[in-house]
C-alpha cells in the first residue's frame, strides 16, 4: 500500500478538487507522482480509426459520388 502525506493546505485543496471538478472520474483516481496538478488530468482511452487519414480523400470522394445505401458505403470502403 503507498503511504501519501499532505499538508493542511493540501488537503484542503484536494478536498475541495474531489468535489468541486467536473467530472465523477476524478473522485476515483489516486496518484504517486504529480500532486493534486496530477489529480486533476482524465486521459481516456480514445482509439483512432485507421480511415482517419483518409477523412478527406473519403470525404471528397463521397461528395463526388453519393452511395444510395449503406452498403454501398461498405462495399465502395473496401
Amino acid at each position: 500500500m503507498i503511504n501519501l502525506e499532505f499538508t493542511e493546505e493540501e488537503k484542503n485543496s484536494l478536498y475541495y478538487e474531489i468535489f468541486h471538478h467536473p467530472h465523477p472520474r476524478v473522485q476515483l483516481k489516486d496518484y504517486q507522482e504529480g500532486g493534486i496538478e496530477k489529480l486533476k488530468e482524465i486521459n481516456f482511452y480514445r482509439p483512432k480509426s485507421e480511415l482517419e487519414s483518409q477523412r478527406e480523400t473519403l470525404k471528397i470522394f463521397f461528395d463526388k459520388n453519393p452511395p444510395a445505401t449503406i452498403n454501398e458505403v461498405v462495399y465502395r470502403r473496401e
